[in-house]
């Protein structure tokens, strides 16, 4: 049985999400270590991904792949950009080190490769028409899933239209993202007003439980007991794979339920009134419907391990110096199984609503830095994204990397081979880029938190008129755990408290003028002014450098290739 007390911080080490996402603990899982346990995927297998992944990007590719005509029209599609044409001098010869995706896929093409790409893509195409979903289908990375939602546009229309409020106000309330040049704008982010250990008032388990409605919490702005700080660990090196509790902060998920495919949003999303934008309230339990059912065969994947495992095995080499490459599997097949299971009962979820923003005057997205969603504090697992409406930008794609074990490669120290067959190098970083999905309108993709993931760069496709790619993000906490959530903790929005207080026709406060209440409110130190959560968000982003470091050095951990 899940555990459904709040993770408060009585602890000091906690498992990294990472480890989280590779092993959830009341699931089938294996219990691995942050670096992973499995080694690197072959230069082929990589090719395969590659390749397939310029189908499974196109819009209801799996309805598309059982079509003769329009896979005849792919193959052309393939021959024209990757096959060498008989009698033409070979191309220059890239170094496998700086290869890119399409060096990879030339460096292999052939019929057969082709022809087994085509036929994987069928057998999955194949695979959901048989569950009688032809909108769900596998994503270009393995281990993620997308959904095209043409019967979805209306929901995503009325969302937008509920969106407007909080997008058109004036440019010195908006809420531009820290060091984004006034690109990324945030109408709900977790990291402001979040928790604080040590500022942030949390409720009593008994009265904690009585709240079901996101409104519930209104009655309850200001009161609670302070959370205690956390301890300093006393040594936050003492154990190499094993992360200190970050800081005194966490992102506060809401608690979502769903049952026989209607969820319900049972306590306030941080940052977003639950009686003034109700109708967004509404608008996101119909629009997560869809997301908890790709999130669904992304737990399932995690459980089975098959998103982390090469399906192509590489032969035993008994000459030294002999390169021989895996063979393609005699036919495509998939490992595991599926197994339900968030597609019903409760869950914890964090939202976050964004838009880039590009204008003529500031028409490029240099793109973002790769990272995994969270903290240990947030045990995040897997996340859903909505792209709501992208418009006037060129491609916008969402890249993935894996990080592997490097102790699993069975040659000797700088064997040319391991370059050769996976194209890794030594004194490099272990990561493998394992392909990237294109952002289309009305499009959901959900994907593991054990890869990291970055937007590539964009610009204005007419550099003369304003573009933006608008998106919610559904964070999803590990279902087999719970962390403190927005219904133990009350709002902490001062603007919520003064319209709560002086709106009340049973208090006297009321009846102030508003100059007077005013005057009162710049007297009240909790709940937090806008100022405040602010300042609170810096401190928050800034704590975090230390812990985001030490990740990215352990994901990123330097190839040694070493004699074993």
């Amino acid at each position: 049985m899940a555990d459904t007390t709040p993770n408060v911080g009585a602890g000091i080490w906690i498992t990294p999400p990472a480890v989280i996402a590779l092993g959830l603990e009341s699931l089938p899982l294996p219990k691995v270590s942050f670096r992973a346990s499995n080694g690197p995927l072959s230069r082929l297998e990589l090719a395969t991904i590659y390749l397939g992944g310029l189908v499974r990007n196109k819009v209801m590719w799996s309805r598309k792949a059982i079509d003769a005509t329009i896979v005849d029209k792919w193959r052309s599609e393939m021959r024209t950009a990757f096959a060498k044409a008989e009698g033409t001098p070979p191309a220059q010869q890239v170094d496998i080190s700086e290869e890119g995706p399409e060096d990879v896929i030339r460096a292999f093409f052939s019929e057969e490769f082709m022809e087994f790409v085509l036929a994987d893509c069928l057998h999955d195409a194949r695979g959901w028409e048989a569950l009688e979903d032809d909108i769900v289908a596998p994503s270009a990375v393995r281990g993620a899933y997308q959904a095209d939602q043409p019967h979805n546009h209306d929901q995503v229309a009325e969302l937008l239209e509920l969106l407007k409020p909080l997008e058109d106000i004036p440019n010195h309330r908006k809420d531009w993202h820290p060091n984004t040049g006034n690109q990324v704008l945030d109408l709900v982010h977790p990291s402001l007003f979040c928790l604080e250990h040590g500022r942030s008032r949390i409720l009593d388990p008994t009265v904690a439980e009585g709240l079901t409605a996101p409104a519930d919490c209104l009655k309850h702005l200001g009161s609670g007991s302070v959370l205690p700080n956390r301890p300093e660990p006393p040594n936050k090196w003492a154990h190499i794979w094993q992360l200190p509790k970050v800081d005194q902060f966490q992102w506060l998920p809401a608690e979502f339920h769903i049952e026989d495919l209607e969820v319900t949003i049972q306590s306030y999303i941080n940052n977003l009134h639950p009686v003034r934008h109700k109708r967004i309230y509404r608008a996101l339990e119909k629009i997560f419907v869809g997301s908890s059912e790709l999130l669904d065969f992304v737990v399932s994947d995690i459980a089975n391990g098959s998103h982390r495992s090469a399906r192509f095995r590489v032969p035993e080499h008994e000459d030294e110096g002999e390169v021989i490459h895996p063979s393609l599997p005699p036919k495509p097949s998939r490992p595991g199984g599926f197994h339900q299971f968030i597609s019903s009962g409760s869950m914890q979820v964090i939202v976050k609503i964004a838009t880039i923003c590009l204008d003529p005057a500031n028409p490029k997205y240099a793109g973002g830095t790769w990272h995994l969603e969270g903290t240990s504090d947030e045990a995040i697992v897997a996340t859903a994204i909505h792209y709501l409406s992208l418009e006037n930008i060129t491609t916008s794609r969402l890249s993935f990397r894996r990080t592997f074990d490097d102790t699993e490669i069975s040659y000797p120290q700088d064997d040319h081979r391991v370059k050769e067959i996976y194209g890794i190098v030594r004194d490099e970083p272990a990561v493998q880029y394992v392909g990237s999905v294109t952002a289309v309108s009305g499009r959901c993709i959900a994907f593991p938190n054990s890869y990291q993931h970055r937007v590539e760069p964009f610009e204005l496709a007419d550099p003369t008129k304003p573009g933006h790619r608008k998106i919610i993000c559904f964070f999803l906490v590990n279902p087999q755990t719970r962390v403190t959530s927005t219904r133990d903790v009350p709002p902490q929005q001062f603007s919520w408290w003064f319209t709560e207080v002086f709106s009340d026709p049973c208090s006297r406060l009321s009846r102030f003028p508003l100059d007077i209440r005013i005057a009162i409110g710049k007297f009240v130190e909790w709940p937090m002014k806008m100022a405040d959560a602010k300042d609170q968000r810096a401190r928050l982003t800034e704590s975090r450098k230390e812990h985001y470091a030490v990740r990215n050095g352990d994901f990123e951990h330097i190839v040694s290739l070493c004699e074993h």
